[in-house]
């Protein structure tokens, strides 16, 4: 998933993530312009209706840790613009 997560109302990106899980066969790559932040998450609606949040890191890693038969979860930041964050699923 690129770029969707951070421009969800908040309380659906825990949803999204779960459905994208459910549905993949090994993995799931998020991709995050937005880059996740240390501490409180920000969640700021735009006028032209969506919204442009920074995830807390902490509150993301742990949600994707608790997934349904996740083994491993890897951050990997700065790819570019991005941060990435690999969830595979037990074989």
């Amino acid at each position: 998933m690129k770029s969707l997560v951070e421009h969800l109302h908040p309380d659906e990106w825990r949803k999204a993530i779960t459905e994208a899980w459910r549905v993949s066969a090994k993995k799931l790559i998020l991709c995050f312009v937005l880059k996740p932040r240390e501490g409180e998450a920000e969640y700021n609606y735009r006028e032209e209706g969506y919204y442009e949040n920074f995830l807390s890191r902490d509150e993301l890693i742990d949600f994707l840790k608790k997934l349904r038969d996740a083994r491993k979860v890897r951050e990997i930041l700065s790819v570019g613009r991005h941060d990435l964050y690999v969830v595979e699923k037990i074989d």
